[in-house]
């Protein structure tokens, strides 16, 4: 005969079975770029993971599972990182955000993926700036554009020196608010 107690491992681990599921269907598709979600997805599974890491029952379970986790995503592939940089309602800021937030749920360092991701992406400007020059260089004005006007390019030099400030406060981003 079924316990109640069994009903709440069924439960537990059908819904950890439904973020994985959720998560890869969701990441799979083909009709949009997915790359940019992917972490969001990952913190879905972060909270899941933080609901059931202190049950008797399934505590065992769940930290076999993090192992795995660990495997895979830490630190975080950096194709992720970039895609949600580039997401110009995260950012940097956004990326430390959610890089605590995962943290906190699931217990795991992500302040190498933040500071190695930072060091590439100052890579690329370096390499830009050294293959392309690094004056300032008018925009021409296309009167027909949705622009319609003269503009600057600064150069990124100073982004060698410039990292990002704190947030002042903490706020959810965009997705979470949903």
């Amino acid at each position: 005969m079924i316990t109640n107690d069994d009903w709440d491992v069924a439960k537990a681990v059908c819904e950890f079975l439904k973020g994985f599921f959720d998560a890869t269907n969701y990441l799979s598709a083909y009709e949009h770029s997915t790359s940019p979600l992917a972490i969001h997805k990952l913190y879905e599974m972060s909270v899941i993971f933080k609901k059931y890491e202190v049950d008797e029952l399934l505590g065992p379970v769940f930290a076999k599972m993090k192992e795995i986790w660990k495997k895979y995503f830490v630190p975080m592939p950096n194709l992720y990182c970039y895609a949600f940089v580039l997401d110009p309602r995260i950012r940097f800021r956004g990326l430390k955000l959610w890089f605590q937030m995962l943290s906190n749920n699931i217990g795991f360092d992500y302040n190498s993926s933040y500071d190695g991701v930072w060091e590439s992406i100052v890579q690329c400007y370096s390499y830009y700036e050294n293959k392309y020059g690094g004056p300032v260089q008018e925009i021409p004005n296309f009167s027909n554009s949705p622009v319609g006007r003269v503009g600057q390019i600064s150069t990124f030099t100073e982004l060698r020196h410039l990292r990002p400030q704190p947030l002042r406060h903490q706020l959810l981003p965009p997705i979470l608010t949903n």
